[in-house]
């Protein structure tokens, strides 16, 4: 993962300002910009068949789904590549107070990382510590290659799902879909 040099750590704010002069996705890790990896066949696929399934699951539990940054901490934004919130999540919180510079800043429900080939098991992990302590419910690991979905919860618990297994998570109960559904028309 490439880190772009600053002089000094960037706030939410001054992120935001320069991020349309990027080129690729970036986050902002402790005021620092961090370039991620553009999101290709499959990653990209894989991320819309979960969007799908976040959309389908707000149409009869309210909430809401989305795919841009979620502000983690003074001077962070992570960019999950999908995330829902729950509508009991949003009825706690005031919306005109808990967005910040156009990004959320309550924590998700569930946030999902598709792996890219470049990231490393740190990266991996330190975006799953920073949600997790920001209060994610649940953060979904999918790994393209295995075909695979890992499912951290904030107690240190994991668990590792593939094909047919059904997707059983303690943050959406009523979400009914396998494994395969995420990974359904990919190549």
């Amino acid at each position: 993962m490439a880190t772009a040099s600053t002089i000094s750590p960037l706030t939410v704010e001054e992120f935001v300002e320069l991020q349309a002069g990027f080129d690729r996705p970036v986050e902002l890790i402790t005021g620092e910009i961090v370039e991620m990896s553009q999101p290709r066949d499959p990653r990209g696929a894989i991320a819309i068949n979960v969007g799908l399934l976040f959309k389908l699951y707000k149409r009869s539990h309210g909430g809401r789904y989305g795919a841009d940054g979620i502000v983690t901490g003074e001077a962070t934004v992570r960019g999950p590549d999908v995330y829902y919130i729950s509508s009991e999540r949003l009825g706690e919180y005031d919306e005109a107070k808990h967005k910040r510079a156009g990004f959320w800043a309550i924590p998700p429900t569930v946030c999902v990382e598709v792996i890219s080939p470049n990231e490393t098991s740190v990266d991996i992990q330190q975006k799953i510590e920073d949600c997790i302590e920001f209060g994610v419910d649940e953060f979904w690991i999918i790994e393209p290659e295995l075909r695979s979905l890992q499912l951290h919860w904030p107690s240190g618990a994991s668990r590792v799902l593939r094909g047919d297994d059904p997707i059983a998570t303690q943050a959406l109960p009523e979400l009914t879909a396998t494994v395969a559904a995420i990974f359904e028309d990919i190549e």
